[in-house]
């Protein structure tokens, strides 16, 4: 698996962990605003499961304490238990239909769930019962909205232009807040357009030097074009502010890891371990660092010991990932672990992700049941499409892997589709689909595909070469000179050029042998071969083919 399908995962996992901003809510006594706040501060940081228990002891001394409802669906909404989330914001609801913070949270998982008249209808109420117009509720109904991971832009669309609308009528009631360009920001973000990303962030942190979430989306980004240390100093930035807010040191974690900076990156995980306890979203995090800088023992021994506490699917996924990827003796144990996560994953059979049956696909592979491994790449395939993030990857993998086994059949099946699924020219694959035609004498097809060569990249002399030699195959005895404009391609693209001559040798050797021996045998226009025969001696001067076919052509007279 590649990095860019790693890094899927990573993100996927990421956004389990990552805290969204929140709205303060004013209790009924000033003792219950403050364990409030504490609950919120908990989501704020990570600490999903410390939030939960936290939540659980609140509503066991008020049982329909509609805030703290509030708080529990958005703690499961974080960790993407999204069923329970959704339950928590309906009993939410239930308890109190005045708090609009409720229904924002069942939006978020109408949209989430890409029920647009759902979220809308639940979005519409927390704006009706925003009585105040309060920019906070607005800022949570955008944030809402930009709750669908769908990755086709035209799906989104329509949620995205209402999340926009509410941070545009936020920004005509409160100019200055910093929240709003955040938002706008990461909208920018999921539309790709990333210059007004950053633009919107860096304008959040003239609005409010003091607003952490400015530096740590900015610096957010800047790991991902990889400025690391330009993040680096926005982290720092968001520290001074607040040097216990624990998701800058696992982003800095993971971004010296992925600089392969490991000292740094260690440095780091402490320092989030310190802050964050026990919770086991840590060791979640953990995990998923070690995996990132391919420090797959390292990845193990924390899974192992977190699995001794925890039934955390995830955890089983992550071990099977890293025995997969650890050594091929390995893949047994990464069989083992994701059979226990698929087993885990029946009752929440859309936690699976496409990178599960990547991974479980190359378990197979490595066990040699290519049959197997084909049927799970398949699924990584459709999986990967019906999450609008095709990974077409696999389908080179699929006919290296025949290539291995010497099915050349499959192999070309796997080829075209994979050459078929792209939007840009492949080079290597579609060289590599005529050579496979070639070899099996199917030289009709690896003309046409070679052809595509020339067409897309008409000043590389390789795809002339084997155009020349599909047709001279074609044309025994070159009756009918079918190669012959080809071939003579090949010498006005390499030229007189020494350096190129000298690095493309055999192709231009080739290409003179094969005018020489058509002038020598065919038009029998001896005189006219010999420049192509002395222009091989000069380079192999015991060529035995050029050696005999001079001899030949002196002896009919040529000099």
């Amino acid at each position: 698996m590649k990095f860019s399908h790693t890094m899927e995962f990573a993100k996927k996992i990421k956004r389990t962990l990552l805290a969204v901003a929140l709205v303060l809510f004013v209790g009924q006594s000033a003792l219950m605003a403050q364990t409030v706040a504490e609950m919120k501060r908990l989501i704020d940081i990570g600490k999903y499961s410390d939030a939960i228990a936290m939540g659980n002891k609140l509503l066991g001394a008020n049982p329909k304490d509609d805030k703290v409802d509030y708080l529990m669906g958005l703690a499961y909404f974080e960790t993407e238990r999204y069923t329970e989330a959704g339950a928590w914001f309906t009993k939410g609801q239930d308890h109190s239909g005045r708090n609009p913070m409720n229904f924002v949270g069942g939006g978020a998982v109408a949209a989430y769930n890409q029920n647009y008249e759902k979220a809308k209808a639940d979005l519409g109420k927390a704006v009706e019962l925003n009585t105040k117009t309060d920019p906070k509720i607005f800022l949570a109904v955008a944030n809402a909205w930009m709750s669908n991971p769908s990755k086709d832009k035209a799906k989104q669309q329509p949620y995205w232009k209402e999340a926009e609308l509410f941070l545009l009528r936020v920004q005509g009631l409160a100019p200055n807040d910093a929240e709003a360009y955040v938002l706008l920001g990461k909208l920018y973000g999921l539309q790709g357009i990333v210059e007004l990303e950053q633009n919107n962030y860096e304008i959040a942190i003239l609005k409010d030097p003091k607003y952490i979430n400015g530096y740590f989306r900015l610096a957010q980004l800047q790991k991902n074009q990889g400025k690391y240390q330009e993040a680096a100093d926005n982290f720092a930035k968001a520290i001074a502010i607040d040097p216990g807010f624990g998701p800058v040191y696992r982003e800095m974690a993971e971004m010296w890891t992925l600089a392969k900076k490991y000292d740094k990156a260690e440095e780091n995980l402490n320092k989030y371990k310190e802050i964050m306890g026990s919770d086991k979203g840590v060791k979640i995090q953990e995990m998923i660092i070690y995996y990132l800088g391919d420090q797959f023992d390292k990845a193990i021994a924390v899974g192992l010991e977190a699995a001794k506490d925890t039934n955390a699917i995830v955890i089983k996924r992550l071990l099977g990932y890293c025995y997969v990827k650890k050594t091929p003796a390995d893949a047994e144990n990464g069989m083992k672990w994701l059979d226990a996560y698929f087993e885990a994953t029946k009752a929440y059979p859309a936690a699976i992700i496409a990178s599960d049956y990547e991974n479980y696909g190359k378990a197979w592979q490595l066990k040699g049941d290519y049959a197997q491994a084909v049927k799970y790449y398949e699924m990584a395939i459709e999986k990967a499409k019906e999450k609008g993030e095709p990974n077409n990857e696999l389908l080179n993998i699929i006919s290296e892997m025949y290539k291995e086994k010497k099915d050349t059949t499959n192999r070309i099946v796997y080829l075209r589709r994979y050459i078929q699924s792209g939007t840009k020219f492949q080079l290597k694959e579609n060289f590599a689909l005529g050579q496979v035609y070639f070899q099996i004498k199917d030289f009709m097809h690896a003309d046409s595909v070679f052809t595509v060569m020339t067409q897309k990249l008409p000043d590389l002399h390789i795809g002339w070469s084997w155009r020349a030699k599909s047709n001279a195959a074609m044309d025994p005895g070159n009756k009918e000179a079918k190669a012959n404009p080809y071939y003579q391609k090949v010498l006005d693209l390499l030229g007189s050029d020494p350096e190129k001559i000298a690095k493309y040798q055999a192709d231009y050797i080739t290409a003179l042998s094969y005018f020489g021996g058509y002038n020598s045998t065919v038009t029998e226009k001896f005189q006219d071969a010999m420049p192509y025969w002395q222009k091989i001696l000069e380079l192999q001067p015991t060529n035995e083919y050029a050696v005999k076919g001079s001899e030949y052509c002196k002896s009919k007279g040529a000099h």
